[in-house]
């Protein structure tokens, strides 16, 4: 898997890339994960599967309670076509990268990468 994580969100044109999935695990609540809310990339277009872990406490059986982590898994398919096309069309619906705009279909998906990192 090549960094950075990317995550694409389903329901909006929101687009969020992480350098890890340590860094990436305090940014997504598992249940948007359980409800499919987000797709998740490497850098090259790797299909990432977004998987919940919940730790259970050890000291507390009679609590109810749990740290949820969220984690990737490689899955060998690539779709980086898609990734880019997305990246393009949420760089398109910023104001602040107009400068970009009207060469980004021109752009490789590396560079297009470094623009939302």
């Amino acid at each position: 898997m090549k960094p950075p994580i990317i995550i694409v969100c389903t329901k909006s044109l929101d687009i969020h890339a992480y350098e890890s999935s340590e860094a990436m695990d305090g940014g997504l609540e598992a249940i948007d994960v359980g409800n499919n809310e987000y797709r998740a990339y490497d850098a090259d277009g790797q299909i990432l599967e977004l998987v919940v872990k919940i730790e259970h406490s050890k000291i507390l059986r009679i609590i109810p309670n749990g740290t949820e982590h969220i984690s990737v898994k490689e899955t060998g398919k690539m779709k980086p076509k898609a990734v880019k096309k997305r990246i393009i069309e949420y760089i398109k619906s910023e104001t602040i990268i107009d400068k970009a705009k009207k060469d980004l279909e021109k752009m490789s998906l590396k560079s297009l990468v470094g623009l939302i990192m």
